[in-house]
C-alpha cells in the first residue's frame, strides 16, 4: 500500500498498487440540491409505482418547474438549512444549489419510449406549464439503452439538470440488467458518474412496481438492491 502525494488525482491506474489518501487532504464540498432534501444534484434518484398512478405526471410537474425556474413544492425561498450551512462553513452561494426561489431556468432531458411525443408527452408538458424550448426529447430510437455514451453525451450537450428515464425497463439490454444490481451499478458508474459530477444533473430512473410488491421501495421491479445505490427513492401509492 502507498499514499499518493496529493489529493488532486485519486484515480488508480490499471495495474497500479492500490493506494490510500488522508481524509485531511480532501477539501469538503457542500451537497447541491435540485430539490432539497429530495433530489441531490449530480446523483441518481428513482421513482417507483404501479402503472396509472401518475408517475409520469409527477415527473412532468417537476420538469416544468425546472424549465421555468419555479420553486419546488414546499419551497418558496432558499431553505434555512442551506443558509445556515453557508454561514457556518463559508461555502459559496453557488455551491448550495438548493432549488428554491430565484433559481435560473434550466434544461431537462426526457427519455421515454412508452408515450408518443406529439400525442402524450408534449400535451402533458403544455398542461403542466413547461417551457418547451428547454425540454429535450429523444428522437425515435428503439435500440437505445442506458449503456454507452449516447445519453451521457446528450446530458453534456444540453447541460440538462434533470434526465428522466421513463421507464428504466425500456432502456436496458434485457430484464437481467435490472435484476442484477451489480450490472446496473457498473453501467451508472462507468457511463454516468463523470457527467453527473460535471453537470450536476439528476439521473431520475422510473420503475414499475412488481405485481406482488408490498414494500414501497423494495417492491420496485428488479433487484431490491437497486434502491440502495440511488441517493433518493420515491414511491407513488394508491
Amino acid at each position: 500500500m502507498k499514499k499518493r502525494d496529493t489529493a488532486e488525482n485519486t484515480e488508480i491506474a490499471e495495474g497500479e498498487t492500490p493506494c490510500h489518501i488522508l481524509a485531511s487532504e480532501i477539501k469538503p464540498e457542500s451537497m447541491g440540491w435540485l430539490w432539497e432534501p429530495y433530489l441531490p444534484a449530480g446523483e441518481v434518484a428513482m421513482l417507483i409505482g404501479d402503472g396509472g398512478l401518475g408517475k409520469s405526471l409527477l415527473m412532468m410537474d417537476i420538469a416544468s418547474r425546472i424549465t421555468k425556474g419555479l420553486p419546488m413544492p414546499s419551497h418558496s425561498t432558499t431553505p434555512a438549512s442551506a443558509r445556515s450551512t453557508e454561514a457556518a462553513t463559508g461555502m459559496k452561494e453557488e455551491m448550495k444549489g438548493a432549488y428554491g426561489a430565484n433559481v435560473a431556468p434550466a434544461d431537462v432531458l426526457y427519455c421515454t419510449k412508452e408515450n408518443k411525443a406529439s400525442k402524450v408527452v408534449v400535451p402533458r408538458l403544455i398542461a403542466s406549464g413547461a417551457d418547451l424550448s428547454r425540454v429535450h426529447l429523444l428522437a425515435k430510437n428503439p435500440n437505445l439503452t442506458l449503456r454507452g455514451s449516447t445519453i451521457p453525451n446528450m446530458i453534456r450537450e444540453t447541460n440538462a439538470k434533470l434526465c428522466v428515464i421513463d421507464p428504466i425497463l425500456s432502456f436496458v439490454d434485457s430484464s437481467s440488467d435490472i435484476y442484477d444490481a451489480s450490472r446496473l451499478r457498473r453501467i451508472i458508474e462507468t457511463d454516468y458518474e463523470d457527467v453527473l459530477d460535471e453537470t450536476g444533473c439528476v439521473l431520475f430512473l422510473i420503475y414499475h412496481m412488481t405485481k406482488d410488491g408490498r414494500d414501497p421501495v423494495k417492491g420496485a421491479m428488479g433487484s431490491v438492491d437497486n434502491a440502495n445505490f440511488a441517493r433518493s427513492a420515491f414511491t407513488v401509492l394508491r
